[in-house]
């Protein structure tokens, strides 16, 4: 069964063009709504863009989402070429951050410890992302404030896609929320995830350890690519514990270790437009969060009741100090947050408001009511590439794995050969016989084993 959408159309195929090969921003903005489209019946794919194979899914998508992509030259010829067909595809760009606009660069303190070759890389990236806009039917985003951005000087339509919960993901937090919790036990946890997040930390460092040496029974949790300051180093080994940076598979469990999850932000335009995932993982293990009260946090947290908001030291102090004294609230609101994290942005939901989006979006192009495009001013470098980065791998429920828009049995037969020789390098390099035989076989002609 496949999504309605305009008339005489349905909403058979989606092909997702990703800027992003992996990690946590892949798995929210492609992985997850390639899952809502697949449970409802819709095939999907989903290339880098620098992958030459978009053009041949293209050709047969309803549907083409530019996800956090940087302009290409041969990705505007792509746009060009569908655009040509008789029935041409709804052009969406989505994005989750404020990374396509170059005067947001000067709010993003992370770039200080990039080397200046990488900042330049970086910025120019910004740059191309933001040429596209002017190229999509439809602009979608995780946040009202990104979308509020992405709007300004276009005339394309615009729609909000908050990042929610996949199916995967909940059965992975269902399954770690039967954990129990030791009892008489406080563990307050910081998960940064990425090299990005020194500055946030550093906004709460002083007020937590100021709670540790009121309650030397807490203990603090760090876990990921963090530098606290010294005074961190001098917590006793049972007030601290570090951690190296987990699976996005493993995090559940280790979310619904601690009894407190902390989310601040040092506030920037770019981070007050961040995403409230970070309270959305740990309610969903029914963990508490503390937020720093951003316009995402505030739109996703009901203060006192799924969560805490803090916008000054003092409210941050007050609220880890309520949270510290009172285990009773915290169980209350970790098991509220819950409850309101599937509520609003659960799997029913996103699968539906997707729809709800594109189908609308797809109906109004063949209504004839899509904004006309700008042409580029300037031209794209060329991105794709005979090697092309490939897409993290994601763990398919077993009855949506084979629902993928399929291509010519030529071009999926030369692709999988090229992508094995490129596997098989990878394993050469480490001086495998095994790959070298993989690597003469293609060569040669014949099909990988």
């Amino acid at each position: 069964m496949t999504a309605p959408a305009g008339p005489g159309r349905q909403l058979r195929r989606v092909l997702f063009i990703s800027g992003s090969g992996a990690s946590a921003t892949l798995r929210y903005r492609v992985r997850l709504p390639e899952e809502s489209l697949r449970s409802r019946g819709v095939a999907t794919r989903a290339v880098h863009f620098t992958d030459p194979v978009a053009a041949r899914l293209a050709e047969v998508a309803d549907v083409v989402v530019l996800y956090r992509v940087p302009a290409g030259a041969e990705l505007l010829a792509l746009l060009a070429a569908v655009r040509r067909r008789a029935k041409p595809p709804l052009v969406t760009y989505d994005v989750d951050d404020l990374v396509f606009r170059p005067e947001h660069l000067a709010s993003m303190p992370f770039l200080d410890a990039f080397t200046a070759a990488d900042r330049a890389r970086f910025a120019a990236d910004v740059a191309l992302r933001g040429q596209l806009l002017s190229q999509a039917d439809l602009l979608t985003a995780s946040t009202a404030e990104v979308l509020a951005d992405m709007a300004t000087g276009h005339k394309a339509g615009t729609a909000l896609l908050p990042n929610g919960a996949g199916i995967v993901g909940v059965e992975l937090a269902e399954a770690a929320r039967r954990i129990p919790r030791p009892p008489d036990t406080l563990r307050i946890g910081y998960f940064a995830g990425s090299a990005t997040h020194d500055a946030n930390w550093a906004t709460v460092e002083p007020i937590v350890l100021d709670l540790l040496s009121r309650h030397p029974e807490a203990q603090l949790v760090l876990v990921g690519q963090l530098t606290p300051s010294a005074a961190v180093g001098r917590l006793s080994s049972r007030q601290l514990q570090v951690l190296d940076t987990v699976g996005w598979r493993e995090l559940p469990e280790l979310l619904r270790s601690v009894d407190v999850n902390l989310a601040p932000l040092e506030r920037a335009p770019f981070t007050d437009a961040k995403s409230a995932i970070k309270w959305l993982e740990a309610a969903l293990v029914e963990t508490v969060t503390v937020a720093t009260s951003t316009g995402p946090f505030v739109d996703a947290i009901e203060h006192e009741r799924t969560g805490l908001l803090a916008g000054t030291d003092q409210e941050w102090a007050d609220a880890l100090e309520l949270l510290a004294t009172d285990p009773g609230a915290r169980a209350q609101m970790g098991a509220a947050a819950r409850q309101s994290a599937l509520a609003r942005f659960g799997p029913t939901v996103q699968a539906q408001r997707l729809l709800s989006v594109l189908g609308a979006g797809l109906a109004d192009l063949d209504e004839g009511a899509a904004t006309a495009l700008v042409p580029l001013p300037v031209t794209a470098p060329a991105t794709w590439r005979r090697w092309p980065v490939l897409l993290e791998r994601y763990p398919w429920p077993q009855a949506l794995a084979a629902r993928q828009i399929p291509l010519p049995a030529q071009v999926e037969a030369r692709d999988a050969a090229l992508r094995a020789v490129r596997v098989s390098r990878r394993a050469q390099a480490k001086g495998t016989r095994a790959a070298k035989r993989a690597v003469l076989r293609v060569v040669r002609g014949r099909p990988p084993r």
